[in-house]
C-alpha cells in the first residue's frame, strides 16, 4: 500500500473570514451614503432595504472603535437617518429622532471646526429640516414672521450704524475744513512747480543711450510685462522727473569726508529703499556714474534680478542688499523712496533723519498706513498701535488731530481721481495735502528745507506727488 495513501486524511480547517477594519467599515458606509445621494429617487424599496441592512451591519464595528460623540458617529447616524427616511410605516418619524441625534453629535464633536466638518454639519442640519418639513413639523408662517422681524432688526441696526458713521464723517470733514486754511498755506509754501523740470525741457533722458536691459521696455529681466506701450511711456516720464529732481539734490550735497584719520572724501552715496528689481534706481545710477547707489529690498528674487541687470549693463556703481529699511545701518547721503506703500515712505524718511541725509520720495497708498498702525479698520483700538512710525508725524499736527482722525484722513486722501480737486473729491484732495504737509512739517521741524512738486507730465502716474527734503547738512 502506498504510504502516502495510507496516511489518515486530515480534515481541512475552515478559514476565518478576515474581519473588516473600522477604516474599511467607514469607507463602505461613506460609499453607501454617496450612492444614496446620487440615486435616491431611482432606487426601489427593495434596494433601499438592502442598502439599509448593509449600513446597519457596519454600524457595530464602526461604533466599537469610535468615541461616542465623534464626528464619524455623527456621519454614521446621518446615513442611517437618510436610509430610514424611505422606510415604510414609522420610518420618517424614527429617521427624525436619529437625525436629531446626528446633528447634536456633530455639534458636540466640533462640527464647526474645519471646513469639511462644517460642511458636513450644515448638510446634516439641512437634511434634518427636510425630514421635519415632510412630517409637517415646521410652521412656515411662524418662521416667515420671525425671519421678517429679525431682518427688520438687522436693517435698523445697519441704518443706525450708517447714520453714526455719517455723523462722525461729517464732524471729521468739518474739522478737516477748519484746518483747510493752514493746510493750503503750508502746501503753497512747500510747492515748487519746477522740482521735476518740464516735458521736453533740459534734463530729459535720451532713451536710446540707456542700455535696453535697464529700460522700462525691457522684457528680459525686471521690465514691464503688460500694456507695454502705454506703461513704458508713463514710466519714462516718471524716471525723467526723478532724474531731474535727484540732480537738483545732488548739486547741494558736498563730497562727504572720510572718518579720521583719513583726510580725503568718499563718493556720494544714494540708497533706494524698497527698490524692487531696480526699475527706478538703475536708470538713475547709470546716469550718475560718479555716485554710488545701494538698492535694498526684502525679496531675494529682486536682489538677484538687480545683480543680473547690472552685470548685463556693465554698471559698477550699484550694490544690492537683501535687508529691510529698519535694519539698514550704513551711512548715506540721499534716500530714495519711490512708490513705497503706506508707512514704508515714512520709514524711509525716518532713516534719512537718523543719518542727516536728504531725501526724494513719491508717496503711495496712504490708506495702508491705518492697516499697519492699527489692526482693523472698522473697530479701531488705539491702544493696539504697533507702527514703527509715530503718527501724526509733526508736532504741529499732533496738537491739532487725534490719531483716529488722522488715520481716517489717510484713507480719505488715498484717491486715484486726478480731477478730484474740481469736483466731489474736494475733501479727499485736502486730506491728501494734509498728509503731505504733515510730512513736510516734520522735516522742517528737523531743520530740512522742503519742496513738494508733481511728476511732469501729471499723466505719468495718478500717484504723482514728489516730496524733496534737503538735509541741514546740505543747506550751505
Amino acid at each position: 500500500m502506498d504510504p502516502e495513501t495510507s496516511q489518515e486524511t486530515q480534515p481541512e480547517t475552515p478559514q476565518e473570514t478576515p474581519q473588516e477594519t473600522p477604516q474599511e467599515s467607514k469607507r463602505c458606509i461613506l460609499t453607501t451614503c454617496f450612492e444614496l445621494e446620487e440615486r435616491m429617487d431611482q432606487l426601489d424599496e427593495e434596494r433601499r432595504s438592502q442598502i439599509f441592512a448593509s449600513a446597519l451591519s457596519k454600524a457595530p464595528n464602526m461604533l466599537r472603535t469610535s468615541p461616542p460623540l465623534s464626528h464619524e458617529r455623527a456621519n454614521l447616524l446621518h446615513i442611517q437617518a437618510r436610509l430610514l427616511f424611505f422606510a415604510e410605516d414609522s420610518g420618517p418619524q424614527k429617521s427624525l429622532e436619529i437625525m436629531k441625534e446626528a446633528v447634536s453629535c456633530g455639534i458636540a464633536a466640533g462640527g464647526g471646526e474645519g471646513k469639511f466638518k462644517r460642511v458636513a454639519q450644515l448638510k446634516r442640519e439641512e437634511h434634518l429640516r427636510e425630514i421635519m418639513l415632510s412630517l409637517g413639523l415646521v410652521d412656515l408662517e411662524k418662521e416667515r414672521l420671525e425671519e421678517e422681524a429679525k431682518q427688520k432688526k438687522r436693517d435698523d441696526r445697519a441704518a443706525h450704524h450708517k447714520r453714526s458713521r455719517e455723523r462722525k464723517r461729517t464732524r471729521e470733514n468739518a474739522s478737516l475744513r477748519k484746518l483747510g486754511s493752514a493746510i493750503n498755506k503750508l502746501h503753497d509754501k512747500y510747492f515748487t512747480p519746477e522740482i521735476c523740470g518740464a516735458p521736453g525741457g533740459p534734463g530729459r533722458i535720451t532713451w536710446d543711450d540707456i542700455p535696453h536691459v535697464l529700460q522700462p521696455s525691457s522684457t528680459s529681466e525686471g521690465g514691464l510685462t503688460t500694456n507695454l506701450e502705454e506703461r513704458v511711456k508713463r514710466k519714462q516720464w516718471q524716471l525723467e522727473s526723478l532724474a531731474f529732481a535727484l540732480k537738483r539734490i545732488l548739486l547741494r550735497v558736498p563730497p562727504p569726508p572720510l572718518p579720521p584719520p583719513a583726510s580725503s572724501s568718499r563718493r556720494i552715496k544714494v540708497v533706494d529703499f524698497g527698490s524692487g528689481s531696480g526699475n527706478s534706481a538703475l536708470v538713475l545710477a547709470y546716469l550718475n556714474p560718479s555716485i554710488d547707489f545701494t538698492l535694498i529690498d526684502t525679496k531675494p528674487e529682486c536682489i538677484s534680478i538687480i545683480k543680473s541687470r547690472c552685470e548685463s549693463a556693465n554698471i559698477a556703481n550699484v550694490t544690492a542688499k537683501l535687508i529691510s529699511c529698519n535694519d539698514f545701518k550704513e551711512e548715506f547721503d540721499v534716500g530714495l523712496g519711490v512708490h513705497l506703500c503706506g508707512e514704508g515712505t515714512d520709514e524711509a524718511v525716518v532713516k534719512c533723519f537718523d543719518k542727516q541725509a536728504s531725501f526724494l520720495i513719491v508717496p503711495c497708498c496712504l490708506g495702508k498706513i491705518s492697516k499697519v498702525v492699527v489692526k482693523g479698520l472698522d473697530n479701531l483700538d488705539l491702544s493696539d498701535q504697533y507702527s514703527a512710525v509715530d503718527y501724526p508725524r509733526s508736532q504741529w499736527l499732533k496738537g491739532e488731530l487725534e490719531l483716529e482722525s488722522y488715520l481716517r484722513y489717510t484713507r480719505l486722501g488715498d484717491y486715484s481721481d486726478g480731477n478730484g480737486e474740481g469736483g466731489s473729491n474736494v475733501d479727499a484732495v485736502l486730506a491728501k495735502k494734509l498728509i503731505d504737509v504733515d510730512r513736510g512739517k516734520v522735516a522742517e521741524e528737523k531743520g530740512y528745507s522742503l519742496s513738494i512738486g508733481k511728476y511732469h507730465p501729471l499723466e505719468a502716474s495718478v500717484k504723482n506727488d514728489v516730496i524733496c527734503g534737503i538735509s541741514p547738512n546740505h543747506n550751505a
